[in-house]
């Protein structure tokens, strides 16, 4: 089984609480009307019943509201001060053409201001493309023209009512008002005893399920995507440990960067009662990170604060972040998960962007991440060698570089188990390198009572960490304990829902139990979330031979390997299925195709052996599965309950094999 294990990071650390700057999101600065109208702001004026009506102006996942006189993300209130403000309403006013800079001088600064107008107008366009997350060089919506002024590029979609009809104002006596008052406070008075009766006010709805959105990168550099992306799952790592408080994993909220769902619908997808969004700023030393708590039913903020520090507090702003989120939650922290937050150790700015560089490149999944993910773990071990977590993320790194046949794994997981036992040795609670030391007992030493020992100790130290549950049920399919293996697997997409390795892995555990309608049903179901996510391709294709549709089988196992852009792993499925389909020819092409490809990188005997089985070649199958088992190839683990392995099972060298890997009960 190639390719089974997707990791949810799942990080412990926390540090000495400083929360240097604290800043509610709140609707831009009350203005002085008349001044604006003075100015000349068009959108603004429209507000009082100009000739355009109220206007609302919506570009990307922004809305310019100005009869409220507040821009809006997703519905939520960004903070924006007033000349920005300004600013934006004059560009959005006239989208796609250029307003000069002494437009908006004329417009905007009133010639009783006495300010360096260059560089207040310099200042009022950074801040404004720091509140829509825009870049000046590579911009989105403001675009810079040298000398000249600026020019709003995004599509705007304005909708605007027209102001009602002025009336003339009515004359009434003194007795009339007094009445209409009298009259009005006792309806008044009536309504809200009647709203107290049947409708109490409402309050906030509890918050049990939370998701933390991707936090936008709003360096303008894309080389800090690393950053953004590990303080978002630093962030869940911090939430997780709060006991009371559902979090999803960082595989399913990372895919939703960059979308234009809406909060309420990302909400009803994740299953959660509240959404955490923000951005974080890395530059000159200086971290600025943003968050707002918003309900996703109504899709406005409950609670945004901001904070900025220096580097070398990460960690005092990653906890205080945690902290307040929580305790604005659920009221007040209770001492145990006070003190998991409070536990752990600070560390050196360069160390732990290392470690961060190296998560970033691990998730990315290729082999030349991989490579780089080593790169950045070991630095970061260069600057603190008791880093448990930097140890952590090379066992994971080695251990996926074994599993996904790119390095053979008499070289590769040596190197991860070693890893693994320091970082336990330094942080016994560390449940990822319980987790990966697991994965190594059991694809590797063939340890099986180790390798459970080992999930259970992970789950044990953080039942919130996905990849515990995820990892555990592979190894139970293997033993043959199948229901136990789905509840385990049903519980990681609890935490993890949107997880295509997660969901995958459900339907393949379906597919070794042979209840096949279920396990295509379930890997429609993958598909429906990434139609191009080869494992589900490749394991569908491989359930329709079983089921006998053949050339549904070769359609998608086609659309898998242009997925998996050729690699070895599906190529000896293409050819497998064409072996079954009867096309002979095709089928041996491939597996010449494939022994050239073997001369110049690693190919897995495993593949070779499957490939056999369908022409019904038995002793070939047999001698390379031997070749497998010299190599300690992970898949081996799973032979005995393989369905391609069925023709084997009654032969002495299969039942032989069986007992070398310490499978014969199960086979």
């Amino acid at each position: 089984m190639l390719g089974l294990f997707e990791k949810a990071i799942h990080p412990r650390t926390s540090a000495r609480h400083e929360k240097v700057s604290v800043q509610p999101i709140d609707v831009i600065e009350k203005m002085d009307l008349a001044r604006a109208l003075k100015n000349g702001c068009g959108i603004l004026s429209a507000m009082e019943g100009g000739k355009f009506g109220v206007g609302v102006f919506r570009f990307g996942a922004f809305e310019l509201d100005a009869a409220e006189k507040e821009l809006r993300k997703h519905g939520i209130r960004v903070k924006l001060q007033q000349q920005p403000f300004l600013v934006l309403c004059r560009l959005v006013e006239r989208p796609n053409h250029l307003v000069t800079r002494e437009e908006l001088r004329s417009e905007l600064w009133s010639e009783e201001t006495f300010v360096d107008f260059d560089h207040s107008l310099n200042e009022a366009v950074n801040k404004l493309r720091l509140a829509l997350g825009d870049s000046a060089t590579h911009p989105r919506f403001v675009e810079t023209v040298p000398k000249h002024g600026y020019r709003f590029i995004a599509p705007v979609e304005a909708k605007r009512t027209p102001p009602p009809e002025p009336r003339p104002p009515a004359k009434r006596s003194r007795l009339t008002l007094y009445a209409l008052v009298a009259s009005l406070l006792v309806v008044g008075t009536v309504a809200l005893r009647y709203a107290s009766r049947r409708s109490p006010p409402a309050s906030p709805r509890t918050i049990h399920a939370v998701a933390v959105l991707p936090l936008e990168n709003l360096s303008g550099d894309p080389s800090q995507e690393y950053f953004s992306d590990g303080m978002t799952e630093e962030l869940i790592a911090h939430l997780s440990m709060i006991e009371a408080l559902h979090v999803i994993s960082p595989t399913s909220v990372r895919r939703y960067k960059g979308s234009d769902k809406s909060l309420k619908q990302i909400a009803a997808e994740l299953r959660v009662d509240a959404i955490i969004e923000g951005s974080v700023r890395l530059a000159h030393d200086r971290v600025r990170v943003t968050v707002h708590l918003a309900d996703p039913e109504t899709e406005q903020s409950r609670w945004s604060e901001f904070y900025e520090g220096a580097a070398d507090d990460l960690f005092a702003i990653q906890m205080e972040l945690a902290k307040t989120i929580a305790r604005e939650i659920l009221l007040e922290l209770p001492p145990q998960d006070e003190a998991r937050l409070a536990a752990g150790k600070e560390r050196k700015p360069e160390t732990y962007q290392a470690y961060l560089k190296g998560r970033y490149h691990w998730n990315r999944r290729t082999e030349a991440d991989f490579l780089k993910a080593i790169e950045y773990f070991s630095e970061a071990l260069s600057y603190e060698p008791d880093y448990a977590r930097a140890y952590a993320g090379l066992a994971d790194t080695y251990n996926l570089l074994a599993v996904y046949n790119m390095q053979r794994h008499r070289r590769a997981m040596p190197r991860a188990k070693d890893a693994a036992l320091r970082a336990i040795a330094l942080d016994p609670k560390l449940a990822d390198a319980h987790a990966s030391l697991g994965c190594i007992h059991f694809l590797y030493d063939w340890d099986f009572p180790a390798s459970e020992r080992e999930f259970q100790k992970a789950i044990e130290v953080n039942p919130r960490y996905p990849t515990a549950y995820q990892w555990y049920g592979i190894y139970l399919v293997s033993r043959g304990r199948t229901d136990q293996a789905l509840e385990m697997l049903r519980r990681a997409l609890e935490l993890d829902p949107m997880s295509l390795s997660i969901n995958e892995n459900l339907g393949w555990a379906l597919y070794v139990a042979r209840r096949y309608p279920e396990a295509i049903a379930q890997f429609e179901k993958t598909l429906d979330l990434d139609p191009a996510f080869g494992q589900g391709l490749r394991y569908l294709g491989l359930t329709y031979l079983h089921v006998g549709r053949t050339e549904d089988a070769l359609r998608v196992l086609e659309r898998a390997r242009a997925a998996f852009q050729g690699e070895a792993e599906i190529r000896a499925d293409v050819a497998l299925a064409f072996a079954l389909a009867g096309h002979r020819d095709e089928a041996r092409e491939l597996l010449d195709e494939l022994m050239l490809a073997s001369e110049e990188r690693y190919v897995s005997p495993f593949l070779i052996a499957r490939f056999h089985t369908g022409l019904g070649e038995t002793d070939e199958a047999l001698d390379w599965l031997d070749k497998a088992y010299e190599d300690r190839v992970a898949n081996i683990v799973f032979i005995g309950v393989d369905p391609f392995f069925d023709s084997l099972r009654d032969l002495p060298r299969f039942r032989d094999l069986l007992d070398r890997v310490g499978l014969r009960e199960i086979g």
